[in-house]
């Protein structure tokens, strides 16, 4: 359903002042860059950070307030959250090409297509200006957190990754999409396994369809014989266990 549609919004909450704060400093990046691009420049954000610019400390402060307003965003839950990886995964991506994608990453009062964010983050990344730099004293809960990546870092990342294979019809395999979804969180824990069957190529076998009527310590030893039988070589299920090989 979500790759041949024309619109998809992955709702993220309601979001606060710091994520429509983000959600502006992302799209003022992106303008950056597109001018990059068109003048024929390799983009890169690291001219527009404070120590490249030598601002005076109001104009740094106000960019270090964006940046961690960023960086909260990115440490937004739902990030993880195994369904929202198969709804941005899968979202246009048989109907539309980048220049005509319209998905979207949505709060309550803001909004940001999704490949603008990935094309941001992934810049930042090669320039070296990882949002887990940042320190957020303002909730003691995220203090903790810092100098590790926000999960959505890595998310926006992994679907980026997975978006470009599907528009290119690179096959996804399902050992492949299982490691890069365990780390997900989901309700259920059958939706682990489910969650990836919409996007995986050679999740064929009908012992692999949904079944919620079967406990989940069923539908993990179904799966896992499948697996085994199907992928002997691999093994991917026992090292997900914590059997190491």
């Amino acid at each position: 359903m979500y790759a041949s549609t024309k619109q998809v919004i992955a709702w993220l909450g309601c979001g606060d002042a710091d994520s429509e704060k983000a959600v502006r400093f992302v799209e003022t990046l992106s303008i950056e860059v597109q001018e990059m691009k068109r003048k024929g420049l390799q983009p890169t954000l690291e001219p527009t950070m404070p120590s490249a610019l030598r601002l005076n400390i109001v104009a740094e402060q106000s960019i270090e307030r964006k940046r961690r307003a960023l960086s909260r965003l990115l440490r937004n839950s739902l990030f993880e959250r195994i369904w929202v990886m198969q709804e941005i995964i899968m979202a246009c991506t048989l109907t539309t090409s980048h220049e005509e994608d319209h998905t979207v990453i949505s709060f309550e009062k803001c909004s940001i297509s999704f490949d603008v964010l990935a094309e941001v983050l992934g810049i930042l990344e090669n320039d070296h200006l990882n949002l887990h730099m940042i320190s957020d004293r303002q909730h003691d809960d995220e203090t903790k957190k810092v100098g590790v990546d926000p999960p959505g870092i890595s998310a926006v990342r992994q679907f980026s990754a997975l978006r470009e294979m599907r528009r290119k019809s690179t096959p996804i395999l399902l050992n492949s999409a299982l490691r890069g979804a365990w780390h997900h969180k989901a309700s259920d824990a059958r939706d682990k396994l489910y969650a990836v069957l919409g996007y995986c190529d050679d999740a064929t076998d009908a012992r692999l369809r949904p079944d919620y009527e079967s406990t989940v310590e069923d539908v993990y030893k179904a799966w896992t014989t499948v697996l085994l039988e199907r992928d002997d070589e691999d093994a991917m299920p026992l090292p997900m266990a914590g059997i190491g090989l």
